[in-house]
């Protein structure tokens, strides 16, 4: 039985991998997009703004009301609105 070389697979181009564009699909992402950039901002402001304060003395600080290992609630909190707010503001 006579060996054949193995011929190697053509790459996948990429037009078969994207998805089409339709300006209602951009204009959707658009809106989910300033929609998320907006609750990151909500969410994640006014715990930033309790730590200057609380680091004023103007407020409890969050180590008074959560303890030290308490802190991983807000911080989490925050964390996850930064996270919503650079998916928001990201651009292709």
């Amino acid at each position: 039985m006579p060996s054949s070389p193995i011929e190697p697979q053509p790459a996948v181009s990429e037009q078969t991998l994207t998805v089409p564009q339709t300006p209602g699909r951009m204009l959707c992402f658009q809106r989910l997009q300033r929609i998320l950039a907006v609750a990151g901002i909500v969410i994640a402001a006014p715990f930033f703004a309790w730590l200057v304060l609380g680091m004023l003395e103007s407020v409890p600080s969050m180590v008074d009301v959560f303890g030290m290992t308490g802190l991983r609630i807000p911080a989490s909190i925050t964390i996850c609105g930064l996270l919503m707010s650079a998916i928001g503001f990201y651009e292709p």
